[in-house]
């Protein structure tokens, strides 16, 4: 998985993408990276951070994707 690699490799944070395509972030985007986050901090002890690029326009869009992040990570993702 592509999110591993970069966790491995030392990035500070995974995102969904660049936010210059016509499809961005997408709330399953967002599911499948907050659970490799969880998979990794599981194996490795150690937290990472995520960022939702693109598509986000409206204060519903970011309660969507404070709601997976809350779900998969807790409150402390």
């Amino acid at each position: 998985m592509i999110f591993c690699l970069a966790m491995d490799a030392g990035a500070d944070f995974i995102k969904t993408s660049t936010g210059k395509t016509t499809v961005s972030a997408t709330p399953e985007s967002a599911f499948v990276m907050c659970r490799a986050i969880l998979n990794f901090y599981t194996e490795t002890g150690i937290r990472w951070g995520s960022k939702a690029a693109g598509g986000i326009v409206t204060t519903s869009d970011a309660l969507t994707y404070y709601h997976v992040v809350k779900g998969c990570l807790g409150r402390s993702g």
